[in-house]
C-alpha cells in the first residue's frame, strides 16, 4: 500500500472549499488513486461506486478547470507533483521513474512541467528544426576534414567553417586537393583554422617547385615563413 503526503491545509484552500460535495469527494479520491506521477486513468464509473455519489464527467472537467491536464483518457495533476516532491530533480534517484513516466506522456522537458502533451511535442520539433540547422550548418565539414592532412582543432576548425558561406565551403572543397599539393612537406601545411581564418582557398595555385630554388618571398606565401 502507497503512503502519500496529505495537505492539511487543504480545507482552508478556496479551489477545494469551492468545489461542490461530491465533486469534493472526487478529487480526494483522484489524488489518492493516481499514479506516483500524479496521472489518474479516467474511470468515472468506478470513482461513483467508490464515492458513493452520481458523476458527471463534463461537470467534473468544470470543477477542476486549471486543476486537470486531459490526454488519453487520463488527467494529469501537476499541484500532485509539486506538494508530493517539490521540484523535480533529474539527478534524485526517487525522481528519476516519476520524470520518466511523464517524460512518456510529453508532460516533462528542459527540467520543468509542460502544461499539456500538445506543449511537449511541440517542444521536440523545435529541438528537431534546430538539429537540422546546425546539420545543415556543418555541411562539408566532414568532407573538408577528411581531405585535410593535418587533424588539429577540430572543434575550433568547425566554428569556423559554420561562418562561411556555401559558396566558400564549394570553393574549398574544389580546390583544397590542388592547394594541398604545393607543400612538399606535410609539416609546411598550416592548421585548419589558419586556413579558414587566412581565406587560403584564394590563394593562387602555384605548381610545386623544388625548395632550394623557392624565393623568400615565394616561400613566405606558400608556408607563411621562411625555410
Amino acid at each position: 500500500m502507497a503512503k502519500r503526503f496529505t495537505d492539511t491545509d487543504k480545507w482552508r484552500k478556496q479551489f477545494i472549499r469551492g468545489l461542490q460535495g461530491a465533486y469534493k469527494l472526487l478529487w480526494l479520491y483522484i489524488l489518492d488513486e493516481c499514479d506516483h506521477a500524479g496521472i489518474w486513468h479516467i474511470e468515472m464509473d468506478i470513482a461513483e461506486l467508490r464515492i458513493g455519489n452520481k458523476l458527471n464527467i463534463d461537470e467534473a472537467r468544470k470543477q477542476f478547470k486549471g486543476h486537470i491536464v486531459e490526454f488519453n483518457n487520463k488527467w494529469f495533476i501537476p499541484d500532485f507533483i509539486e506538494f508530493q516532491y517539490g521540484t523535480l530533480n533529474p539527478e534524485n534517484r526517487a525522481h528519476n521513474s516519476v520524470i520518466e513516466r511523464l517524460r512518456k506522456y510529453n508532460l516533462y522537458s528542459k527540467n520543468k512541467l509542460l502544461k499539456s502533451p500538445l506543449q511537449g511535442v511541440k517542444d521536440k520539433d523545435k529541438e528537431k528544426d534546430k538539429d537540422m540547422v546546425k546539420e545543415k550548418d556543418k555541411e562539408g565539414f566532414d568532407e573538408f576534414w577528411g581531405l585535410y592532412p593535418r587533424k588539429i582543432n577540430k572543434k575550433d576548425s568547425e566554428q569556423k567553417w559554420i561562418k562561411l558561406k556555401d559558396e566558400e565551403r564549394i570553393k574549398i572543397i574544389e580546390t583544397l586537393p590542388a592547394w594541398l599539393k604545393q607543400f612538399s612537406d606535410p609539416q609546411f601545411i598550416p592548421h585548419p583554422t589558419t586556413y579558414i581564418n587566412q581565406r587560403r582557398w584564394e590563394d593562387e595555385i602555384q605548381q610545386p617547385k623544388a625548395i632550394s630554388k623557392l624565393s623568400r618571398e615565394d616561400q613566405m606565401k606558400l608556408y607563411g615563413h621562411p625555410l
